[in-house]
């Protein structure tokens, strides 16, 4: 359930992971990112779900920005499960520099059917 649920985080990527999902029939690109926002004490470590085509770009973002950690802004909800809780990322904004963005978006644009490059755990 989605109301009464958003969530807006600010902050660097600590980690992160990609895989494929199926999502609605159909193998999707996923990054499962890790933030902390504060101290781990005040719940300020959250765990963020982005996928389709943010989480194919996003890709792309975290490579140009390697090795300097990525900032992010997420807009998304809280999913609370029985066993963890994830922030669904429904919209996502990297922060960088106009060099960075540049070679990330220049990537997006000369892959349309490349593989995604290799993210570091």
């Amino acid at each position: 359930m989605r109301r009464n649920n958003l969530v807006f985080l600010v902050r660097e990527v600590l980690t992160y992971a990609q895989r494929d999902m199926e999502i609605s029939g159909e193998l999707q690109p996923v990054i499962d990112m890790l933030l902390l926002t504060d101290n781990i004490e005040v719940s300020g470590q959250h765990k963020v779900m982005v996928r389709g085509r943010q989480a194919h770009e996003m890709s792309y973002f975290l490579a140009a920005a390697a090795p300097t950690p990525l900032e992010v802004m997420i807009l998304g909800w809280l999913y609370s499960g029985k066993k963890e809780n994830i922030v669904i990322a429904e919209r996502v904004t990297a922060i960088v520099d106009r060099k960075t963005r540049q070679l990330a978006i220049a990537a997006i644009r000369s892959s349309k059917e490349l593989e995604l490059p290799k993210a570091e755990a």
